[in-house]
Parts: structure tokens; C-alpha cells; sequence
């Protein structure tokens, strides 16, 4: 009987020893499972601020896309309404496709879509053309000289146009502080300039002769 308690308490010894054990190892892995707790949060909280910053960054660059959107339908839109009527504008539509934004310019006309490549005149796609152009250096970060050089650019514009092209060109001229210096056989546009030269070839020499 003596024998029976002592084995009896020699296991009760290593069933404390080895329970001892468990709950060690058990705050062990409750201090780890706390840890880790912890920085899932954080990792919660990085997230979230990641998140959030993605949205904001989204949220501005669509607003800095509207007011680009929108400084260019309207400049080109005036120099399409100056010349043609308020019957044509002009939109931009963003397109996202395999992960980047395109653009797809549209001519309207009576409020309907025009594509500029099939159903609108040359000499509209020429103002357009024109107006992009002058939209481009206005938005650039570091712009060149205000001082445009251009080579007949309204040579498919109809010839009972010129007075509207001409005031066209004035008020795009004072709206963003431009020069414009062109090439043009227009008689009308030769007359409607601040200053203008005639060139004439004689022989092997070109003259330059300032209009009165």
C-alpha cells in the first residue's frame, strides 16, 4: 500500500510538472496570439491609410481630369462657335482600357456626336486642330514662347469664313496672351492682321515687303 501511494504521488509529480509545462506554454502562445493580434492592427490601421490615400488620389486626379476636361472643351468650343455657329461644341470622353485613361475627342453639332475623323468638314477639323494645339501650350508645366508660327492652318475653311476665323484668332490671341505670326494667300486674313508682309520671289531672291 505504502509502495502504491508512493508511485501514486511520483505520477501526481510529473502530472503537475508536465501540466505546469502546458500552462506555460500556454501563455507562451497567448502572449504570441496577443502580438500578433497587434499587428494585424497595425497592419489594419497601414492598410486603411493606404486605402484612403489610394481614394483621395483617385478623387484627385478625377478632379484635376474635369478641370482639364473642362478648360479644353471650352476654349476649343469658342473657336469652334466663333467660326461655325452655336450649333457645334466640343467634348472629351475618358475612356479606361487596359488600365489607362484615353481620350476621345468628339465634335458635337445640334447636340449630336460628330466624329471628327468621318463626319465633319475639313475646315472644322482645322479649327479644332488649331484650338488643341494652343490648349496643349496652355497646359503645359513648362511652356515655350508665346509666339505661334503656322503655315496656312485654315486652308480647308471656306473662303466666306475669313472674317470669322480672323476674329476668332483675335479673341483666342487676347484670351491667352499669344502671338500668332502665319503663313497665309487669304486675303482677308492679310487684311484683318495688326501687321502683315508680302513675299515675292524675283529671280533667285525672295523680298519681304511690309503692307501699308
Amino acid at each position: 500500500m505504502g509502495q502504491m501511494s508512493s508511485q501514486t504521488g511520483s505520477y501526481l509529480r510529473e502530472w503537475k510538472t508536465w501540466i505546469d509545462g502546458q500552462d506555460a506554454l500556454l501563455e507562451h502562445t497567448k502572449d504570441e496570439l496577443f502580438q500578433s493580434k497587434k499587428k494585424v492592427g497595425v497592419t489594419k490601421i497601414r492598410l486603411g491609410n493606404v486605402t484612403e490615400a489610394h481614394n483621395v488620389l483617385i478623387e484627385a486626379t478625377a478632379a484635376t481630369q474635369n478641370q482639364v476636361k473642362e478648360f479644353v472643351e471650352e476654349l476649343v468650343s469658342l473657336a469652334l462657335q466663333s467660326v461655325f455657329g452655336i450649333e457645334y461644341s466640343f467634348i472629351l470622353e475618358f475612356h479606361e482600357r487596359r488600365g489607362q485613361v484615353e481620350l476621345e475627342p468628339i465634335i458635337m453639332w445640334q447636340q449630336e456626336p460628330r466624329s471628327p475623323r468621318d463626319e465633319v468638314g475639313g475646315g472644322v477639323v482645322d479649327v479644332a486642330s488649331f484650338a488643341l494645339r494652343l490648349v496643349l501650350w496652355a497646359l503645359s508645366a513648362k511652356r515655350s514662347s508665346p509666339v505661334f508660327i503656322l503655315d496656312e492652318p485654315f486652308k480647308f475653311v471656306s473662303k466666306d469664313m475669313t472674317d470669322a476665323i480672323a476674329a476668332m484668332l483675335k479673341s483666342v490671341a487676347d484670351l491667352l496672351g499669344i502671338q500668332i505670326i502665319m503663313v497665309s494667300h487669304d486675303d482677308g486674313l492679310i487684311a484683318a492682321a495688326d501687321r502683315s508682309w508680302t513675299v515675292t520671289k524675283k529671280g533667285d531672291v525672295s523680298v519681304v515687303e511690309m503692307n501699308q
